[in-house]
């Protein structure tokens, strides 16, 4: 602890100031640490990332190659040109994987192996065109180029197997050095950690010793003076704030010690003097107002004369309220039963006001029902407006019916006289035929008896003459029923000529009627329209009289919730002037107590 003595007198900004410096080296080193970390990863990773892609394309280089010497074996043994582009295609990759491979590799000795590899590829690629290129016919040469094809394989295949071997050294190349250099992160760890407790350490020990204690022994310093020990002192012999706050606080204390022991010698001293004054103000409690307070000499003298005056002043305020609450009384007595009244004939008011309502009530029901009903009426009246016009309008057109069936009737009678004077003209020719039969029936009788008086030689003409005879009748009863017919067409046609006349009077007398009919309709709607008019009116006029009604219903419901806030603002008046008035009471039973003189 000997030690940490030259810390404790350090000022708090300084001993602060240390323990954020060994907090920041902390820090640092764990930065430090944290950040080379991070480089290790990244390089491992990196690694990681070129050994996973070198892999990656020895192993594409590898079976490109493998499917290569398989197609040059499908193509020796099938001879198809499919065969060759897949040889070339493998070959192709191969190449390509190769030439990717270089970037990954780390020595010469690897470059030279992959170029040696690379060339025994361009030779086999060669190599097995000039074995495409060859005939059939050139057996001999094909043998000596697959044989030479399979020299370079051989040739190969240690190389391809050096080259395969690439990646397992380069793997444990790798896990070397990700194991050195993760023995370098854990001494690095180490040594941050060490770092920070040695920070860690030291801060804790100038805090606790340099700011923690001190604190904590002023901090019980204060509990025990506020528990009553009045004897206790911090005594911290340290030059910094807290030591200067310590030392201040025992000043502070030893003066305020003194200073209660002169405050308890003039604290007996006045409680002397309280003991008179409460004697003399227990007196003043038992509602004696004539006793006098003496006034001495220390504080309590002032409160003593004060007390006086305010006693004084006490006994002209009750003076003065005794006065005052007589007054008091009586005007509470007299509100009380004005109130009374005025409540009586609000309660009054308010009746009528109900009935007044009740009656408004009833009244705005007997409108709406009178507007329904004009409405009702006016939505009639539209109807028989509209029945009539549909009346008035059949009218019309039974008017119009009628007229053409009388135009029809006079054309009907006009052809029937035509055919009345056509049936006579027919008789006229029935006549003439009957006098043509007539001759004909003589002059067959005439050739008949000239026939007879011939003998023989007229029977021929017998013949003809009977032939005629029989015509001639045949023509006479022809005539004579065609005639029969003739005078029954004219007289039917007389007949149906004066029914005709018969129907044409009753169709204009119908006519007639019919028009007078219209004119009445016509007046008919008139004067419904007119009443519809009315009808309207009244419905508006009951409207507004029911909008009126309404208005005087709620003008009548705000005057009786008035009336009725009224009664209850009178009736809480009333009571309160009752409660006045006990008050009042009291307040002179409550003076009496007093001893004013």
């Amino acid at each position: 602890m000997q030690l940490l003595k030259p810390f404790r007198n350090l000022k708090l900004p300084i001993k602060f100031l240390i323990v954020t410096g060994f907090l920041a080296m902390g820090l640092l080193s764990l930065g430090l640490n944290y950040y080379q970390t991070i480089q290790l990863e990244e390089g491992t990773l990196e690694r990681n990332q070129q050994l996973s892609t070198l892999s990656s394309l020895v192993d594409s280089v590898t079976i490109d190659v493998l499917e290569a010497r398989g197609y040059q074996k499908d193509y020796q043994f099938q001879q198809q040109a499919a065969m060759v582009d897949n040889f070339d295609e493998s070959m192709s990759l191969a190449d390509d994987a190769i030439i990717a491979v270089e970037y990954f590799l780390r020595t010469d000795d690897d470059r030279k192996l992959v170029d040696a590899i690379q060339q025994r590829l361009l030779d086999y690629q060669d190599e097995f065109h000039k074995l495409v290129d060859l005939k059939a016919s050139q057996a001999d040469k094909k043998q000596a180029v697959s044989e030479h094809i399979e020299t370079l394989i051989k040739a190969m295949e240690p190389l391809m197997g050096r080259f395969f071997a690439i990646k397992q050294d380069y793997q444990a190349k790798d896990k070397l050095i990700f194991d050195a250099e993760k023995s370098i992160k854990l001494r690095l760890f180490l040594g941050s950690v060490t770092v920070m407790v040695i920070a860690l350490v030291a801060t804790f020990f100038i805090l606790q010793f340099g700011v923690l204690r001190p604190v904590a022994v002023i901090q019980n310093t204060v509990r025990k003076i506020s528990a009553g020990d009045t004897e206790v002192r911090s005594r911290l012999s340290s030059s910094d704030e807290l030591g200067e706050l310590a030392t201040t606080l025992d000043n502070l204390l030893d003066e305020r010690i003194q200073a209660l022991i002169q405050k308890q010698r003039e604290n007996d001293a006045i409680n002397t003097s309280i003991i008179r004054m409460i004697q003399n103000v227990f007196m003043l409690s038992q509602r004696d107002l004539t006793v006098i307070l003496p006034v001495e000499e220390d504080v309590t003298g002032a409160i003593a004369d004060s007390i006086n005056q305010l006693t004084e002043s006490i006994k002209a305020v009750l003076e003065n309220v005794r006065v005052v609450a007589e007054k008091v009384v009586d005007t509470s007595n007299q509100v009380k039963e004005q109130s009374s009244s005025v409540t009586q004939s609000a309660s009054e008011e308010q009746q009528e006001i109900e009935e007044t309502l009740a009656e408004l009530e009833q009244a705005i029901e007997t409108m709406q029902l009178i507007s329904e009903l004009a409405q009702v009426t006016n939505e009639t009246s539209l109807k028989a407006i509209n029945t009539t016009e549909n009346a008035e309008e059949s009218v019309s057109q039974t008017i119009a019916s009628i007229n053409k069936i009388r135009t029809t009737i006079n054309d009907a009678e006009k052809k029937i006289k035509r055919l009345g004077e056509r049936s006579q003209e027919i008789g006229g020719i029935v006549k003439l035929l009957d006098s043509f039969s007539s001759r004909t029936h003589l002059l067959a009788m005439n050739a008949s008896m000239h026939a007879a008086s011939a003998g023989v030689a007229g029977k021929g003409l017998m013949v003809v003459v009977e032939e005629v005879q029989r015509l001639a009748e045949n023509s006479s009863e022809a005539a004579a029923e065609i005639e029969e017919l003739v005078n029954n067409i004219q007289q039917e046609t007389a007949d149906t000529v004066s029914a005709m006349n018969a129907v044409i009077t009753n169709v204009v007398e119908g006519t007639q009627l019919a028009g007078q009919a219209g004119e009445r309709m016509q007046q008919t709607r008139l004067s419904t329209e007119l009443l519809v008019d009315s009808i309207q009116r009244i419905a508006r006029y009951s409207v507004a009289q029911t909008a009126v009604a309404e208005q005087l219903r709620f003008r009548a419901v705000s005057i009786d919730a008035s009336a009725h806030s009224t009664y209850e603002k009178m009736s809480e008046q009333t009571k309160l002037s009752a409660d006045l008035v006990w008050a009042a009471e009291e307040l002179q039973a409550a003076i009496g107590v007093f001893k004013l003189s």
